[in-house]
């Protein structure tokens, strides 16, 4: 599993963040959820992606960083066999 931060992990309060999740399973991707949260566990944004099994799934989204501090980006998916993988990356705000 890949969590891309195209323009790196350190932004402006009010820039957009870019994010692409990649997740790769030789045995299938079943799917996954994603979300953004503020280092107070504040949901900020988030969704779910149906794999219908490929062996690749990917998603592309963006989220405002409105506020200072840091950020972080889960993803939680499931192969086929409903084994679970967690990824967790940080993107730091502020001036």
């Amino acid at each position: 599993m890949v969590i891309e931060l195209p323009d790196g992990d350190k932004y402006g309060k009010g820039d957009d963040v870019e994010i692409r999740i990649t997740v790769r399973d030789s045995d299938g991707v079943k799917n996954f959820e994603w979300g953004v949260f503020t280092q107070n566990g504040v949901s900020v944004k988030g969704g779910n992606k149906d794999c219908g099994n490929a062996g690749e799934c990917s998603t592309k989204q963006e989220f405002n960083a409105a506020l200072d501090g840091v950020f972080q980006i889960g993803v939680k998916a499931y192969d086929s066999a409903n084994n679970e993988t967690v990824e967790v990356k940080q993107v730091y705000v502020g001036g």
